[in-house]
Parts: structure tokens; C-alpha cells; sequence
């Protein structure tokens, strides 16, 4: 169990961050709906002009509503895109000063004596290549140019998907509403991890500057029906200043330094003996039918619940082991 003092301090920072994540969320939200809103009126040309007829593909592709509707698309998401790079770099930016700040905070929980001794910054080399992820070349850089353009073409293919379905008009113009939806998911997704791993960046670099204080970290889930799999299985693990906290995408852990002041305060497999103690229900729900009925067949053990996946963006991350890979058959 973690100190109160340290306790109270990690809530406090979970509160802060959540309110800055929640702000920026909003403003993605109002800007994308201000800038696909006048898009409404071509999805309805388009419905009109597929009513009354049994289109293929081909005819789809010569409409003048289809035409115009892409285009506008692919045009309103290539500004949104602009503004959501600006936005991005700004809570970089935000959120490297704050992961810095908040680790100097969580070294001293344990013991104010460290102040003394601690190296509280980083120069601004150190800080540049944090912020990094929007750099031109890089993966996410990239993936921003290609916004507009891969949703509009995920929206023409659910458009292509319902004629050759032969779906009726009012749920094509249904599908194509929530694709619009999807390529707001997404651009909510990069936000928020960047956001987290620019914070954790931070942190692990005040760790690695103060490296004659903090002997290492220790992962720390938000112990809940919302922690994922992956998450529960590496709690209370312990890891060097030089290894990176890299979970999935939106994740919620933390990683708690490690002084020479400090108590073993929380020790590996406490995740486990926190998931053992819910109710099967609960435990069912989290896991899977099946995944569950081969953990208590004991075909894999809890520790195998965590997989490292590559990602173009972020490069390592942590995700929840699937059972195909936990139980060979």
C-alpha cells in the first residue's frame, strides 16, 4: 500500500490531469463539429440522389452530390487537422513542464530532506527532444498530413460498402455519419496519448536526472473495473530510472519513483491479488468467458496477461494479451 502523503499526492495529480485531458477533448470536439457541421447538407444531396434507384458503385462515383460531398470532406479535415497539430503541440509543450513539476513533487512525498540535493529541471535540449512527436518525418507528423484523406476515404468505403449491401438510403446517410464519428475518435486518441507521454517523458527524465536519488519507479495501475488486463498484470513491478512506462493508448499509469528513503510500499503481483479479490462476476466481465475459464484452468498465468506490441507513433507499447497467444492449441 502506498504512503498517505504519496496517496493523496498521486489523486491530486490524477484530478489535475484530468481536467487539463478533458479541456482539451473539448476543444477538439468543438472544433471538429464546427468544421464538418456544413457538411450535413451534402450527406443529405447525396441520400436525395441515391433515392429512387438501385446505383452501383460506378454510377456512385459519377454523382455530383458524391463528388462534392469528398471533396468538401477531405478538404474540412485537412483544416482540422492544421488546427488539431497547433493544439497538440501546445499541450506537449504543457504537459512535458507539468510531468516535470509533478515528479519533483512525488520524489519528495518521500522525505523533504531530498530537496536539498535534487536537480528540479531539464535544459532546453533535453525539453525539445521530449516534444518531439510533431517533428516533420515523424510518425505522427505524418499521420496527421494523411488525416484528411484516409477518413475521407474510410467514408467514400462505407458509402461503396451499403450500395453493394444494398442498403436503403437513410442508412447509408446513417453510416456515413458515424464514420465521420470514427475520424473524431481518432483524432481524440492522438490527443490524449500524446498528452500522456509527453507527461510521462517528462517524469522519467527528472527521474533520469536525479539518478543518485530515485533508484527506479514503480508501475502503478488505477486499480478499478476500467483497468484493463495488461495494466493489472504490471502493477508493483519494479523498473530501472532508464526503462519508459509504455501502456496502451488512453492509459491511466503511473510511474511512482523509487528513492533511497523509500519502504517497499507496494510490491509486484499486487494487481493480481487485487483482481483475485473481486467478485467472479466481476472477474468474468474484465476477462472474457473464455480467457477466464483458461486462467482457472490455469493454462497461463496472471504475469503473461501483458504483451509489448510496436507502434508506428510511440514505438513500444503494452496492451492486453489476447487468448490466442496466452493458449496454444
Amino acid at each position: 500500500m502506498l504512503p498517505e502523503e504519496l496517496a493523496q499526492r498521486l489523486e491530486k495529480i490524477r484530478g489535475s490531469l484530468n481536467s487539463v485531458q478533458r479541456a482539451a477533448i473539448l476543444r477538439i470536439v468543438n472544433s471538429y463539429k464546427s468544421t464538418t457541421r456544413y457538411l450535413d447538407s451534402d450527406i443529405d444531396l447525396l441520400i436525395k440522389e441515391l433515392t429512387g434507384g438501385q446505383l452501383s458503385v460506378a454510377d456512385v462515383q459519377k454523382l455530383k452530390a458524391y463528388k462534392r460531398l469528398m471533396s468538401n470532406t477531405e478538404e474540412a479535415l485537412k483544416e482540422f487537422s492544421s488546427y488539431l497539430g497547433v493544439d497538440m503541440r501546445n499541450e506537449m509543450s504543457k504537459m512535458a513542464s507539468l510531468g516535470m513539476s509533478d515528479a519533483f513533487a512525488l520524489i519528495l512525498t518521500q522525505g523533504d530532506v531530498l530537496r536539498g540535493v535534487l536537480n528540479r529541471g531539464a535544459n532546453d535540449a533535453q525539453l525539445r527532444a521530449l516534444i518531439n512527436y510533431l517533428d516533420p518525418g515523424k510518425p505522427l507528423y505524418k499521420r496527421l498530413q494523411q488525416y484528411g484523406q484516409y477518413n475521407a476515404e474510410y467514408i467514400s468505403k462505407m458509402i461503396f460498402d451499403g450500395v453493394r449491401g444494398g442498403y436503403n438510403p437513410i442508412t447509408i446517410g446513417r453510416s456515413i455519419r458515424d464514420a465521420f464519428g470514427m475520424g473524431l475518435t481518432d483524432a481524440m486518441r492522438m490527443m490524449r496519448t500524446v498528452q500522456i507521454y509527453s507527461y510521462r517523458d517528462a517524469s522519467h527524465l527528472n527521474y533520469q536526472n536525479n539518478r543518485d536519488v530515485v533508484t527506479g519507479w514503480i508501475w502503478y495501475a488505477k486499480l478499478d473495473g476500467l483497468t484493463c488486463l495488461s495494466c493489472l498484470s504490471m502493477h508493483g513491478t519494479f523498473h530501472s530510472v532508464d526503462e519508459t512506462l509504455n501502456d496502451h493508448h488512453n492509459g491511466r499509469c503511473v510511474p511512482v519513483p523509487v528513492t533511497r528513503l523509500s519502504d517497499p510500499f507496494i510490491k509486484d503481483g499486487e494487481g493480481k491479488s487485487w483482481f483475485e479479490s473481486q467478485p467472479e462476476g466481476v472477474q468474468k466481465q474484465m476477462m472474457g468467458a473464455g480467457k477466464y475459464d483458461a486462467w482457472k484452468a490455469g493454462k497461463f498465468d496472471f504475469s503473461q496477461l501483458s504483451k509489448e506490441t510496436e507502434n508506428d507513433v510511440f514505438g513500444k507499447m503494452r496492451g492486453e494479451t489476447p487468448l490466442k497467444d496466452l493458449v496454444k492449441e
